[in-house]
């Protein structure tokens, strides 16, 4: 009797030991996933301050001009620019247009594209020539202009997104974020932001003037896409399963592990962290996923209660050789 009490001790002692390891591996895990969490985090917000940068030096370059924007000098430092990020779908100046100025413009346009007009785009996205308004901010220089040509001449403040971070950029005189939007370019329904660098005038005033004291915007496309994989790239296996939305229309703007839903599946357990990530003034939800099957805790559970059955066996084997 006494050895039996004995070996139940030693097995209840090696399973406590087994749910001890278990939890302290799960701790582990947790403890890495959110390192991990941090680090792939890191990597993208500082990403994104970059490509900010990389817009306000491009703007910096054109607010010091004080005449026409030379379009040569700003290709040369559109195109190193656009070489050295990912992500960058195009880079564009868009100059303000006053209506009395539309004829004159479109002619000088026409010298470097054939047939230029200042377009805008239907609800059905075929793109004709604008109404009449009293200003216009039409596309004027793109890079890369290969697969954006039927971005040229569009009328950035012709569309409701676009206009309302116009406005706002004119108000504040701050880079700013749009909405998320379909790109023009690219697949279909495919999700980007764009970036709005204000250029402004000599009368303009900050919080009061409006779109007509700006000279032009800097403008820069990016796909969500493309730019979150550049830039979760360089941490590799590490990067955690993630998706990305939009905080104010609740969009999913990104999603690297499609296969993992928001359930718990029943073979395993979940980690997650939610986060934020900021750009151009806006704010993006970040969820960050690990998906963990418990068969580490298994092994090790398996593996103890072993261990402490052996030595029960052992310790009671010798006893009854002595009793018979």
């Amino acid at each position: 009797m006494r050895d039996q009490v004995r070996v139940g001790v030693l097995l209840a002692a090696g399973a406590g030991i087994a749910v001890a390891a278990a939890s302290a591996d799960h701790v582990r895990k947790d403890r890495q996933f959110n390192r991990d969490v941090q680090l792939t985090q890191a990597a993208i917000q500082s990403g994104l301050d970059e490509y900010s940068r990389l817009l306000d030096g491009l703007g910096a370059a054109v607010q010091r001009r004080s005449g026409p924007v030379a379009g040569t000098e700003f290709v040369d430092r559109a195109v190193t620019a656009a070489s050295v990020y990912q992500g960058v779908r195009a880079l564009e100046w868009i100059p303000l247009v006053r209506d009395d100025d539309r004829a004159e413009f479109e002619q000088a346009a026409q010298a470097d594209y054939p047939g230029f007009e200042i377009r805008e785009l239907l609800r059905t996205g075929q793109a004709v020539r604008a109404r009449t308004r009293p200003l216009y901010f039409p596309v004027r220089i793109v890079v890369p202009l290969g697969g954006n040509e039927k971005v040229v001449g569009l009328d950035l403040y012709s569309e409701k997104l676009r206009r309302s971070a116009l406005d706002e950029a004119a108000l504040t005189g701050r880079q700013v974020a749009t909405d998320p939007v379909v790109l023009v370019q690219g697949a279909t329904n495919q999700f980007g932001f764009l970036l709005i660098r204000p250029i402004v005038g000599d009368g303009w005033v900050r919080g009061e003037s409006g779109v007509a004291a700006l000279r032009g915007v800097v403008l820069g496309v990016y796909d969500i896409s493309q730019l979150i994989h550049s830039l979760i790239g360089p941490v590799g296996s590490r990067a955690p399963g993630l998706w990305i939305e939009d905080q104010r229309f609740g969009i999913r703007l990104f999603e690297s592990t499609p296969e993992i839903g928001p359930a718990v599946p029943p073979w395993g357990v979940q980690l997650r962290r939610s986060n934020s990530l900021s750009v151009g003034g806006r704010t993006w939800n970040a969820t960050w996923v690990r998906q963990c099957t418990p068969f580490g805790h298994i092994v090790i559970g398996v593996v103890v209660l072993l261990g402490f059955a052996v030595v029960s066996m052992r310790y009671l084997y010798p006893r009854r050789a002595d009793q018979v």
